[in-house]
């Protein structure tokens, strides 16, 4: 008879966390969303000499190390990667498209 270990579920996890395989998967993620990212190649309007969009994409850990995530640390990222609504003196005059580099990256990379 099988036996069934409650902590099974985070073992797993944890020898997953840990394995090499997860860094090599999430760098590749990232290095997919910094080439979709680079297509655009733009810095942020409000700050020239901000760092380009692709280079504010990073892999942290967190979770005590056996979590990795892609991350965006522009301060625009969230109109950058959906998309944002133009406004002039109250008016909206347009629509900038989202670039969904970070989204599109990681549908590429599974």
């Amino acid at each position: 008879m099988a036996e069934v270990y409650v902590s099974a579920q985070r073992v797993a996890a944890e020898i997953v966390g840990t394995s090499s395989a997860m860094t090599q998967i999430m760098e590749r993620v990232a290095n997919n969303a910094r080439s979709l990212a680079r297509a655009h190649n733009g810095r942020s309007w409000s700050d020239p000499s901000a760092p380009r969009f692709a280079d504010s994409i990073k892999v942290i850990t967190a979770g005590g190390g056996l979590d990795r995530l892609v991350i965006n640390t522009d301060p625009l990222a969230i109109p950058k990667e959906f998309g944002h609504i133009l406004v002039r003196n109250g008016d909206q005059i347009g629509y900038v498209k989202g670039q969904f580099s970070m989204t599109r990256a990681a549908r590429m990379s599974v």
